[in-house]
């Protein structure tokens, strides 16, 4: 099986604004948005850098999705993402999920 992703990163890294498109989808949700950020810690062992762990804060708004599922998604996206795999390292998850009451009042 092949996947694809694309990125798009425009400016610098501090003020610069960035795309992503993946394959994702195979649920059939279409998340209004998926905000994640990466604190990703590295350790100089032996003049060696190495990443001993990644911390992901996620907010997730998808309206479609029970809390449920969504919580189910997330974790099975952290639990067998190959690169996660791939890094070998801890990986913990904040989750964040804006629901269809809290878009209610947002919009009231």
């Amino acid at each position: 099986m092949k996947r694809s992703a694309k990125a798009i990163w425009t400016g610098n890294l501090k003020h610069g604004r960035g795309m992503m498109d993946t394959d994702s989808g195979k649920r059939g949700f279409v998340p209004d948005s998926i905000h994640t950020k990466a604190e990703v810690n590295l350790e100089n062992v032996v003049g060696d850098w190495s990443i001993n762990s990644v911390h992901l804060k996620v907010i997730a708004n998808i309206p479609e999705a029970s809390e449920e599922i969504i919580k189910q998604c997330a974790n099975s996206a952290k639990e067998n993402c190959p690169v996660s795999k791939l890094l070998n390292t801890d990986i913990t998850m904040d989750l964040k999920i804006i629901s269809q009451e809290s878009n209610l009042h947002m919009n009231a």
